[in-house]
């Protein structure tokens, strides 16, 4: 139970920090929409709420900070969708908003801030510090960056002070008794067990009895949805790489050039063979037993020489596997086995052994047996490799030669017929696909259903290499976006009528259970023939609205928690997808408060004292804005419609 109060309290912490952020310019922690009035008054401000106005500089430090803050949390994965999604301009606006509401409550209070303390909380800033001391020359170059004025930012400063006393006046009123604690630690640590039956219109399918006059009301009200998207079909060659490669002979200035442009594909890195004696130190080990190990590989080193070293090995090494070898590492790169090994190893001579060295995994004695320089493969030696490479990078470029010269002479005249006799080629058909469809033949290519849907009927489509060969196509057909008929999707209307309807008869039954239920009938007695009545077995509020058996349900759950011995019947039915839910209490495991510790009892004081603080702030800032007139900018609020 204490991990789940301290996973809130994290929850909590990252909310603060969230917003310490965000307010380093701006004001309050609260995201409720304020109810506007006189929304078209013609406004040389972002928002004025009452008399405080709230200038677009404001409202665009707010916005960019909520920006730059997603765009921190969720890095390249940040994308216009989210930012929409997160409606930040609300956001922004919401905050604003409420600080000022709080600027109004403060004055109301009188709470005030005075200049020596806005001059000493200004100064304590760190960015604004040389040496550890305020510095004007800092402090004016950091707000002019921000393209503030000493001025603009002194007045924020102020009004930030103000909200914060006013908050923590308003929260500091707050308190928590040992009955809140008792309260808040029976409801998180309750457990109910719930029984409940599944009313799936699957299972009513069957009972459905087709109404034509309904099939048609369906299909006319939903034609949209089967809307078939506008359509072509395409008549092509394709000119293979392979049917042209024997018309290519490279040179051997080709072969070179060839060679020189892609000696990355030849590269060798840097790499060697070595030896080693492992004797292992834990990571945690103490320091007289890495002095012992040390001493153990010290006596060793001074039995080996090179021609020894694969016995000793095998006598001495604590690495097992490599030890069966003669302590043979193989050959391996840089960034193998960490710096300390590696820098000790690269740096031998071959046969050369090494002193003891020290690594994150204990001690080693290494020795260097081969070492391949960093470079490149010799031509002669990849000389099959650059061939092959050279005639199919030339391959491809006939084959589109060949393609785009027989474009130039057809597209006009002729067509793709001409084309394939010219060539000596088989024309082949697509069949008809809709834009981003998968081409027949083909198969999904973005850029050829692009150009596809770019021409008319009987134009021919500028070549395209795919993978190793080229098409060249005309379209031959296009059709243009239509609805079916009923008769064409007819099966499809009718089984959607079908669910539809036993989706009806699944509510109507489980509505009819409840009823049932309510006036002391038994679970088992309600439920239909095909389902079973089933337990969710003990469960409390912790999963966070996932009701075992059922799933995420938050409304269920609410629901499910306020039953009781007395009441133990959900009044209504609750819909999961297509099916629902008819519910009973069958057992209630209430929580028992001597079971909890000081420290429990600590961290839940700690959690019900922040709630009623948050609610007491939320009451206020709910309580301004009855009484204040919150007036946006039209610019403002045509960016609200559209997020």
């Amino acid at each position: 139970m204490l991990d789940l109060i301290r996973k809130k309290q994290k929850t909590f912490i990252v909310k603060v920090v969230f917003w310490t952020i965000i307010t380093a310019f701006i004001g309050t922690i609260f995201l409720v929409w304020g109810k506007g009035q006189e929304q078209n008054e013609q406004l040389t401000v972002a928002v004025k709420v009452g008399n405080i106005d709230i200038s677009f500089d404001e409202f665009r430090i707010a916005h960019n900070n909520l920006y730059n803050l997603y765009k921190n949390l969720y890095g390249d994965t940040f994308t216009p969708e989210n930012e929409k999604q997160l409606q930040l301009t609300r956001q922004a606006v919401d905050m604003l908003v409420d600080q000022a509401l709080l600027l109004k409550k403060a004055a109301e209070m009188g709470i005030k801030v005075s200049k020596d303390e806005l001059v000493s909380a200004i100064a304590s800033v760190e960015v604004f510090q040389v040496d550890g001391t305020f510095d004007k020359k800092r402090y004016v170059e950091v707000l002019s960056y921000q393209r503030m004025t000493p001025q603009d930012f002194e007045q924020m400063q102020r009004h930030q002070m103000l909200v914060n006393r006013v908050r923590a006046q308003i929260q500091g009123q707050v308190q928590v008794t040992d009955a809140d604690v008792v309260a808040e630690f029976r409801r998180i640590m309750e457990k109910i067990n719930l029984a409940y039956v599944e009313f799936d219109p699957k299972n009513y399918l069957d009972a459905v009895v087709l109404d034509a006059a309904a099939v048609e009301r369906y299909y006319g009200e939903n034609k949209e949805q089967y809307r078939i998207p506008e359509q072509v079909a395409l008549e092509y060659v394709e000119i293979s790489a392979e049917s042209v490669r024997e018309q290519i002979d490279p040179t051997p200035e080709e072969l070179e050039r060839y060679y020189q442009r892609h000696l990355d594909e030849f590269s060798i890195e840097e790499q060697l063979q070595a030896r080693h004696i492992q004797f292992k130190v834990a990571p945690d080990a103490d320091a007289q037993t890495r002095q012992d190990k040390r001493a153990q590989a010290l006596k060793v080193l001074a039995e080996l020489n090179a021609d020894n070293f694969a016995t000793l090995a095998k006598r001495y090494s604590e690495d097992v596997e490599s030890a069966a070898a003669g302590g043979d590492l193989g050959y391996f790169k840089r960034d193998t086995f960490g710096a300390a090994f590696e820098n000790a190893a690269f740096a031998l001579a071959i046969g050369e052994i090494s002193g003891v060295v020290e690594s994150n995994v204990g001690y080693h004695i290494i020795q260097a047996t081969e070492h391949i320089q960093a470079g490149y493969k010799p031509l002669e030696q990849v000389r099959g490799q650059v061939v092959e490479g050279f005639i199919a990078d030339q391959s491809i470029k006939l084959a589109y030669e060949k393609a785009i010269d027989a474009y130039n002479m057809n597209r006009k005249q002729g067509g793709i017929v001409t084309v394939a006799q010219q060539l000596g080629l088989s024309p082949l058909k697509t069949g008809l696909f809709a834009r981003n469809e998968t081409i027949g033949g083909i198969g999904t290519v973005p850029e050829l259903g692009n150009q596809a849907f770019g021409v008319s009927e009987g134009n021919m489509l500028k070549p395209l290499k795919i993978r190793n060969k080229v098409v060249l196509a005309q379209v031959t057909e296009r059709k243009p976006s239509y609805i079916p008929e009923l008769e064409q999707v007819r099966a499809d209307v009718e089984n959607k009528v079908r669910l539809q309807q036993a989706v009806a008869m699944a509510e109507q039954q489980a509505g009819a259970a409840v009823q049932t239920l309510l006036q002391g009938g038994e679970i088992a007695a309600v439920a239909p023939s095909a389902a079973a009545v089933k337990e969710t077995g003990l469960f409390a509020r912790t999963l966070g609205g996932v009701v075992p058996g059922i799933g995420p349900h938050e409304e269920l759950t609410q629901a499910a928690f306020s039953l009781s011995i007395e009441h133990p019947v959900a009044e209504q039915a609750y819909r999961q997808g297509n099916n629902f839910y008819v519910i009973k209490l069958k057992q209630l495991q209430a929580a028992n408060p001597a079971e909890l510790s000081q420290e429990e009892s600590d961290a839940i004081e700690a959690e019900v004292r922040r709630s009623k603080q948050d609610a007491a702030l939320q009451a206020v800032l709910d309580e301004k804005r009855q009484s204040v007139a919150v007036i946006i900018a039209p610019s403002i609020l045509n960016t609200l419609k559209e997020e």
